[in-house]
């Protein structure tokens, strides 16, 4: 099942992303969360989300959700103003489809569009898929935290990958547009989007989830 569109998210999708999201948390140590957010807990996070940075979901042509990314704070210190962090949920039945990457190019779009120049994602060890999908649009290694968090009775590691969006000058470079002020500009760049690439998609072989909030 590829993706028909890319759109902001609604607050209604959160049931929805909650069930994505529930097997990283109850299946594997991809999440550190130890338990399923509440769908209402869960608005209150898109909420937060959204004021500032873009959560997409993918939609197949019977606007089944199947999947979602999106950015967020990476760093509170003002300095940090122009990086952000990402993440990336896929169904268990929507991999290997292009999903990530489709979802992926758009926020990638958005981000540059609202002035972020760094993207930094996280990923707990070992997930080839993520560490996969990440190198394939440009993320660097920039190492490793060793036995960071515990879950499930042992010890894991977190990746952390980067990749540069956009040369910016941080003497001239004004702060990132918050979403709440640019919706419309964002809204205009996702309705022109591709859908899912015609490219062989990387085949996740440990997580569902590309990319986790470890």
């Amino acid at each position: 099942m590829a993706v028909a569109r890319v759109r902001l998210a609604r607050l209604e999708d959160a049931a929805r992303c909650v069930e994505i999201y529930r097997p990283a948390i109850e299946k594997s140590a991809a999440s550190f969360e130890m338990e399923v957010p509440t769908v209402e807990a869960f608005v209150s996070r898109m909420e937060r989300v959204l004021e500032t940075h873009p959560w997409l979901v993918g939609e197949a042509e019977d606007n089944t959700v199947l999947g979602y990314a999106y950015a967020s704070e990476f760093r509170a210190r003002k300095a940090y103003q122009w990086s952000t962090e990402i993440s990336l949920y896929i169904d268990s039945s929507a991999q290997g489809k292009g999903v990530g990457r489709t979802l992926y190019t758009a926020l990638f779009d958005c981000l540059r569009l609202q002035g972020y120049g760094q993207l930094v994602a996280g990923m707990t060890l070992p997930n080839d898929a993520s560490v996969g999908i990440h190198a394939a649009m440009g993320f660097e290694d920039v190492g490793s935290f060793k036995s960071i968090g515990g879950k499930f009775g042992q010890f894991h590691d977190v990746k952390f990958m980067q990749m540069e969006l956009q040369a910016l000058d941080p003497a001239s470079s004004p702060p990132p547009t918050p979403l709440a002020s640019c919706r419309e500009a964002i809204e205009a760049c996702l309705a022109t989007h591709p859908r899912s690439p015609k490219v062989p998609p990387l085949r996740p072989r440990f997580s569902q989830n590309l990319n986790l909030r470890y």
